[in-house]
């Protein structure tokens, strides 16, 4: 179904109508950590398979594929006619190939021990089970390119509907795979896992692939050329910054495993890291799925006004919710019976749970002042904050490792709350302009 509206004007339902979409599409993938978890957990030796996926399966497949996150965000910026978005497409071509050639190189050849052993230093229980799912995420990388850059050019022409269809069928594709795995019972955990994300994303590709034909026809090769034109190389150095800053983002988890493993009963803190971060995503997801809206409509009339108030209200919801789940007994019995972590897992991811709350408030002033810059065409200040994020995060993890019986769950987490405080306060300074300039 496609989303029409009459006049430039931005209201409050203009902008709920674009992010609710995008935030339900968020919600489902922020799911599938859950999903895979309690099926994880249900198959032979969980701790193990678990902690493989969690701390190195995952985390090397997020770094491996982090540039390409942000063609969605230079896709939506930049796609405003067709010859920005062959620019664009070309970038996406290369950077998907390049890097699943790179994932080849670190998961088929030594450098897997290298990366595994030696850096991140994993238990060695784990080494085995994350090198099988390395084998099977191979397709990962250039699936999420080609989805992520089209996603893109939907949103940009208020499509977003047909972002959350694919991620859908994505959704039913996880359960799928899933199901078959709990039914077959002996695929290893960490495979399962692995698979289900490929096949997940891949069903996505290829409807947004199919979907986005006649908006490619009808809409942005009809759209007025943007004047200037925006040259490749503009575009390229305006993708740089960009393509770093989820590299960064996905170095927190390798380097917080690396810390995680050397800290006191290293198998049950990997285990139970993963699990409360994907609650905690879960629940803050509809503040991170504004960013994209942001960048999307806040150079029309009205925007900045409706962006701000609609923001207050996904705060607030966010909010509720999360002190629902962290001073009631409704996170326990999540980690318990969804996620299926035994009694004592279960008991030290609650507590540790209460530490994350602020974060309902952090994800959506976030995704509005880093929307606000990149609206802007400017992308090294959202890279800024990322790396304020990531250095406080490792000095935290080192302080908060040298507390003696503390478990390094709560360090983790402390370290995460404190990272985000100061990366969305820099946001704020850097993005003074760009939101200055907005009527």
């Amino acid at each position: 179904m496609t989303q029409t509206f009459s006049g430039n004007e931005i209201t409050v339902r203009r902008v709920a109508a674009t992010w609710w979409p995008l935030a339900l599409s968020w919600i489902l993938m922020s799911a599938e950590p859950s999903m895979l978890a309690a099926v994880v957990a249900r198959l032979a030796n969980p701790d193990i398979h678990l902690a493989a996926y969690g701390s190195v399966t995952f985390p090397l497949i997020g770094i491996l594929q982090a540039p390409i996150l942000t063609l969605l965000s230079l896709s939506t910026t930049m796609s405003r006619d067709w010859d920005s978005f062959v620019k664009g497409r070309k970038i996406m071509f290369y950077l998907g190939g390049g890097l699943t050639l790179l994932y080849s190189l670190i998961a088929f050849t030594p450098l897997y021990d290298v990366v595994v052993r030696d850096l991140i230093g994993a238990p060695p229980e784990v080494i085995e089970p994350a090198r099988l799912g390395m084998f099977v995420g191979l397709p990962w990388s250039f699936a999420v390119a080609y989805r992520r850059f089209h996603q893109g050019v939907l949103i940009r022409f208020e499509h977003s509907r047909a972002v959350t269809v694919g991620t859908l069928l994505r959704f039913v594709m996880d359960a799928a795979v899933l199901t078959a795995g709990l039914l077959i019972g002996s695929i290893p955990g960490t495979v399962l896992a692995t698979l289900m994300m490929v096949f997940g994303v891949i069903t996505d590709a290829v409807y947004v692939g199919l979907r986005v034909r006649p908006v490619l026809r009808y809409e942005l090769r009809r759209a007025p050329p943007v004047e200037p034109p925006i040259g490749l190389k503009q575009m390229i150095l305006f993708f740089i910054p960009l393509g770093i800053t989820p590299l960064l983002n996905q170095l927190i988890r390798p380097i917080g495993s690396a810390a995680l493993s050397r800290l006191p009963d290293p198998l049950m803190t990997l285990a139970i890291w993963p699990v409360i971060s994907s609650l905690s995503f879960l629940i803050v997801t509809p503040g991170a799925a504004l960013h994209e809206v942001v960048i999307a409509l806040l150079d029309r009339p009205g925007a900045k006004a409706a962006l701000q108030r609609f923001m207050g209200i996904v705060m607030a919801v966010q909010f509720v919710l999360m002190m629902l789940l962290g001073l009631t007994p409704l996170a326990y019995l999540w980690f318990t019976k969804v996620s299926g972590l035994i009694v004592p897992m279960a008991e030290l991811g609650a507590k540790a749970f209460i530490i994350l709350i602020p974060t309902a408030l952090i994800s959506p002033l976030n995704s509005w002042f880093a929307g606000s810059i990149l609206s802007s065409r400017k992308s090294r200040p959202v890279t800024e904050g990322m790396a304020i994020y990531l250095g406080v995060y490792v000095v935290a993890l080192m302080a908060g490792g040298a507390l003696p019986n503390v478990s390094g769950v709560y360090v983790a987490v402390a370290s995460s709350v404190l990272a985000s405080v100061m990366q969305t306060a820099w946001l704020w300074f850097r993005s003074r302009g760009a939101r200055k300039e907005r009527p």
